[in-house]
């Protein structure tokens, strides 16, 4: 059988000293500082309406944020008016609603009763002829969906 001359030292104790002085000189490694952005806008004290985010497990096609909500109170967490009843919400989960115009159920015009007499439905001569769309496209019916849809 081959041994080596020069084997290494298997005593336990001269091992466990060794072991022992190596890792006292080991500094411990502190955690690395998180660089976490926190975004909290500047305007939110004037925020009068919000969305709030949807965290459940959403289907294709569903909105990630629910509302617009109207916000009662604005301390730590947002008091909101959802449903008729007052919830509390973290500012993590709001989004501010941008809404241009107020509309109340007061100011709405009265809408008209509809009246089977008056169809609103053009006739074929006047679906078949193109049409300009508010952002300037020129929309042509086909004499098949004009004379299908419109009539």
């Amino acid at each position: 059988m081959f041994i080596p001359e020069n084997s290494f030292n298997t005593d336990i104790s001269s091992y466990d000293s060794r072991l022992r002085t190596h890792y006292s000189r080991v500094l411990p490694l502190f955690p690395r500082p998180q660089m976490i952005s926190e975004h909290v806008p500047r305007d939110m004290d004037k925020w009068a309406h919000v969305f709030i985010q949807n965290d459940a497990v959403r289907g294709p096609l569903s909105p990630p944020y629910l509302g617009p909500f109207k916000v009662l109170a604005k301390e730590t967490y947002f008091k909101l008016n959802i449903n008729g009843r007052t919830e509390t919400v973290s500012v993590d989960r709001l989004k501010k609603a941008h809404i241009k115009c107020k509309i109340t159920v007061l100011d709405a015009p009265d809408t008209d009763i509809f009246n089977p007499s008056q169809s609103p439905m053009k006739t074929t001569e006047q679906a078949t002829q193109p049409y300009e769309t508010r952002e300037g496209r020129t929309v042509h019916w086909s004499k098949k969906l004009a004379r299908d849809y419109c009539t």
